[in-house]
């Protein structure tokens, strides 16, 4: 008689699932790439104590004298946006740098042009510009998505239809707009999340289809809509470049300056600070980066601040939030002194190096103009432009001996000059230590250490001038910020 064997198929299952599981975790470890290493907190040719602010402070004569007060800034201001509204007016190979940067990033402006005193037929020829220059700039290299796979030539021509190049009009009247909160300057109208532009799989993993963060508050020129309406084409004050329709509001120029040129206001003088939806201060409605200016609801209440709000209609409305009572914020601009500036840089320590400012994060121009438009200083965000923000400029040639160029940076002012290099890298001079100049600076490199190990900085922190290696290879302009 036969017997009927009885089979246990949830044994057999589970041993199925483990075999196969084992097999995954083995492929997967075939395939795994280890985490790249840190760097320590320390840099090479610094000291531990060097990471507090209090150690700087302690170095300096008068660190609460004002260093120039906010009509002098403001003057500065004026000044810098006048000298580069004429490149003609600059040295010719100055000119030519700023013209290669510029290039580079479509969209970037030297200075907000006056589009308000042109033609809506010199609009439209501006727009088209603007337009054939990103698309070319999209176009122009093999680009990869947010995995850093590449791109299919179908989703590049999707990418291409959604500029809508052949709907911008012979004549183009720029609407009045608001950003609602802080916005992605992009050179791409890429609508999915998950379409950016990467160049490669490896370290550099920038989105080289952003070009800044917009603040909260920033008036906009609305020029042209993207196929979808996802995005507008837009002049801010850091250039021309697409917004996502969702972050702009429409109003009267009358109630955008009301609300951005109001005389009472926060600064916000934190790296992140929430905003509430009650006095209370447990719901969070919002987040503020460094430098955001917002008008207070009252004056006789510092803790309740006016937000822009988009209606579903398009429209400005204004909302009320309330700031924690320990919010880093401050009434008014600060003071410009030596204690502040390095106050407000040591809160930035640490943060990630975002080159682009694709994560919300910063660069190395863009850390600095954040520190300092809490003073009141409209810095631009590149650092070939940076460099030239004051006439009390030095150039360091590149072929000069190490030690004349040390010496021409230890003769400069710690903690109020810039050291930029010929490519545009900016660093915040904070003074000198065994011969060495010591700064404070971000950038996306790293360093090989004594066991031929290459440890990864890519983030705020006190380094030598040796950090990046070619800021020693080129020319080096020294801006003081007096």
């Amino acid at each position: 008689m036969s017997q009927t064997r009885k089979i246990n198929f949830s044994k057999t299952l589970g041993g199925l699932a483990l075999i196969l599981l084992l097999a995954f975790q083995g492929q997967s470890a075939a395939f795994a790439q280890p985490l790249y290493p840190r760097a320590p907190d320390v840099i090479p040719g610094t000291l531990p104590e060097m990471r507090e602010a209090g150690f700087w402070v302690a170095r300096m004569e008068s660190p609460d004298r004002v260093i120039l007060d906010l009509a002098e800034i403001q003057t500065m201001n004026q000044k810098y946006h006048q000298k580069m509204g004429d490149l003609s007016n600059l040295e010719e190979e100055l000119v030519a740098s700023i013209n290669n940067q510029l290039s580079r990033s479509p969209g970037l402006v030297a200075t907000m042009p006056d589009i308000g005193s042109q033609t809506p037929s010199e609009v439209s020829v501006t727009v088209q510009d603007v337009v054939r220059r990103q698309i070319q700039h999209l176009q122009g290299r093999t680009y990869g998505n947010r995995l850093a796979v590449e791109y299919s030539a179908g989703q590049i021509e999707e990418l291409v239809n959604e500029f809508s190049e052949s709907t911008i009009p012979a004549e183009v009247k720029p609407i009045a707009g608001v950003l609602v909160r802080n916005s992605l300057l992009r050179m791409v109208p890429s609508i999915q999340p998950e379409h950016v532009g990467l160049s490669q799989a490896g370290k550099s993993r920038w989105d080289l289809w952003n070009l800044d963060v917009v603040k909260i508050g920033s008036p906009v020129r609305i020029l042209h809509s993207s196929r979808s309406g996802g995005y507008l084409l837009v002049l801010s004050d850091r250039g021309f470049g697409w917004i996502a329709s969702t972050d702009i509001a429409m109003a009267r120029d009358e109630d955008i300056r009301s609300f951005t040129e109001a005389e009472d206001f926060i600064v916000v003088t934190g790296d992140r600070v929430p905003v509430y939806a009650s006095s209370s201060a447990t719901y969070v409605s919002g987040w503020l980066r460094m430098g955001d200016r917002l008008p207070l609801a009252h004056k006789q209440n510092e803790r309740q601040v006016l937000l822009p709000v988009r209606k579903t209609d398009g429209e400005l409305a204004t909302g009320i939030a309330w700031l924690a009572p320990d919010a880093d914020v401050s009434v008014g601009y600060l003071p410009y002194t030596r204690r502040n500036i390095v106050t407000q840089s040591f809160k930035l320590l640490d943060n990630i190096y975002d080159w682009t400012g694709g994560w919300f994060g910063r660069n190395h121009a863009t850390s600095l103009r954040d520190i300092f438009s809490t003073f009141g200083f409209d810095l631009p965000s590149n650092g070939v432009l940076l460099a030239q923000f004051n006439e009390n400029t030095r150039l360091v040639p590149k072929d000069q001996d190490k030690v004349d160029k040390y010496e021409a940076i230890f003769t400069s002012e710690p903690f109020l000059t810039f050291i930029t290099s010929a490519s545009g890298h900016g660093q915040l001079y904070l003074g000198y230590y065994e011969g060495q100049v010591i700064n404070f600076d971000t950038h996306g490199y790293g360093y090989e250490n004594a066991n031929g190990e290459t440890l990864e900085i890519r983030r705020w922190g006190v380094s030598t001038l040796e950090f990046p290696a070619y800021m020693l290879k080129q020319d080096i302009t020294l801006t003081e910020m007096r």
